[in-house]
């Protein structure tokens, strides 16, 4: 028998036997991604200012926004003595921009006392967002610690903040008798055209209007020795360089330029359902690179570390937003860890947000939110103690995060034979009115 084959059967067993030596695409191991945070690993803050170096704005994308530990690190990143001498401007997501005059007004007045701060932060709140109320305990927290940063600082040097959020004022929605009718039509044409579409396309119009609230206020900044420096914080979503909804991070970067604008995203999981966005290609919620990621956090002693993504096997690793190839370092510039998922902690509630002197008109809201759909109800008494009442919880919900438990024992037995992964138990809920509430509360998820 001839075994005088063809020249392309032969060509063709060498490719499949090339293949079978180097797979096209190799894994990357925990070994690996912990040799990498051991060698480009640097302290979080550090690794903040060091970009600061060669870009004027970095954008910070936050994760869960009911996680308050993660408001910790920006503490200690605003209260950094170089923040105010170098950088000067903050900017977030929550907030209508309209109300920035107002939120300058809280974080840079010399109050009399405490208790007129708080009762000012409080009332700057109830008007703050266009939904009923921004509930999240970290709002109140960011603004308390922003102020109190401020008030250890000259005035010229207090820093200002930013609210880049579309523009809405309750003040104008008056009335309720006049408007019975015509006003809950109104209220609800207003937010579908603002900030809900199908599916993935719902926050195209938000972080458009987002983006363009930020550079409006950014090139009116004042320059601080010669530059106009500014953080901004975006909710990853938003911050993020997702082309396929041209969201508020791609939007920035395209107006302020590629390197001059960097995207640093806080550690968290994969956050999104099945079919919850049109671009994503999320299998459900778990960890990143099936626990990899989180495995090297673990075996580095969750060591706190910014770094940069390109040039990394970090950076190498398929995103799961897409299924079209796309890197981590496609839709991000760097990354910060900052602590395991299972110390993330969700808090809910502001002490004393709703009271008697607020009941008129935060109950004329009530009623025409709760007309449209956008409230639950309207029964005062029940969403008083829902928003008065700060808890404390555990996040992700109990069966995600008993599955990332598993990816990431899987993940880190594989380099040792103990597992020191803490037991974390549910906490029970303080208010009955939370079984209402997703991960953005009664008003929005994102």
């Amino acid at each position: 028998m001839s075994h005088d084959w063809p020249v392309k059967h032969k060509v063709l067993l060498f490719i499949l036997l090339v293949f079978a030596i180097f797979p096209a695409n190799a894994q990357t191991t925990v070994a690996q991604y912990k040799a990498c945070l051991e060698k480009h690993g640097e302290d979080p803050v550090e690794y903040i200012f060091r970009l600061f170096e060669k870009a004027d704005v970095v954008i910070l994308g936050e994760r869960d926004h009911r996680d308050i530990t993660q408001y910790d690190f920006i503490s200690r990143l605003l209260a950094d003595k170089r923040f105010s001498e170098r950088i000067g401007y903050v900017y977030t997501e929550v907030g209508c921009t309209n109300k920035t005059e107002s939120a300058n007004k809280l974080i840079k007045t010399d109050w009399a006392s405490e208790e007129d701060f708080q009762k000012a932060l409080r009332e700057h709140l109830r008007y703050e967002d266009y939904g009923f109320l921004w509930e999240k305990t970290n709002r109140s927290k960011f603004l308390d610690n922003l102020y109190h940063i401020n008030q250890k600082l000259p005035h010229d040097k207090r820093i200002t903040l930013g609210v880049t959020d579309i523009a809405f004022d309750w003040t104008q929605w008056t009335s309720p008798d006049k408007y019975k009718w015509t006003f809950p039509n109104k209220y609800r044409k207003w937010a579908r055209k603002n900030t809900y579409f199908h599916k993935g396309q719902r926050t195209i119009i938000r972080d458009r209007e987002m983006a363009k609230n930020f550079l409006s206020q950014y090139k009116k900044q004042k320059a601080i020795n010669g530059h106009q420096k500014a953080l901004v914080i975006w909710n990853e979503p938003h911050a993020m360089r997702l082309p396929h909804g041209k969201c508020a991070g791609y939007r920035t970067k395209k107006s302020l330029g590629e390197e001059n604008v960097k995207i640093v995203c806080l550690n968290w999981y994969i956050w999104s359902n099945p079919g919850e966005f049109d671009f994503a290609a999320s299998s459900g919620p778990g960890l990143i690179d099936d626990g990899q990621w989180d495995a090297a956090f673990q075996l580095t002693g969750n060591k706190p570390v910014g770094f940069d993504l390109k040039g990394t096997p970090f950076g190498d690793t398929k995103a799961w937003h897409y299924n079209d190839g796309t890197s981590w370092k496609d839709l991000s510039d760097g990354y910060i860890f900052l602590n395991p998922f299972y110390e993330f902690i969700g808090s809910i509630g502001i002490k004393n947000i709703l009271d008697d002197e607020c009941k008129p008109d935060m109950q004329r809201r009530l009623n025409l939110m709760a007309d449209t759909g956008e409230m639950p109800s309207n029964d005062w008494d029940e969403m008083k103690l829902y928003y008065n009442t700060v808890r404390t919880f555990p996040i992700p919900d109990e069966r995600t995060r008993k599955h990332m438990k598993e990816q990431l024992d899987s993940n880190c037995n594989k380099h040792r034979n103990t597992d020191t992964i803490p037991k974390q138990q549910a906490a029970p809920s303080m208010c009955p009115t939370d079984r209402k509430v997703g991960r953005g509360g009664f008003f929005r998820k994102d």
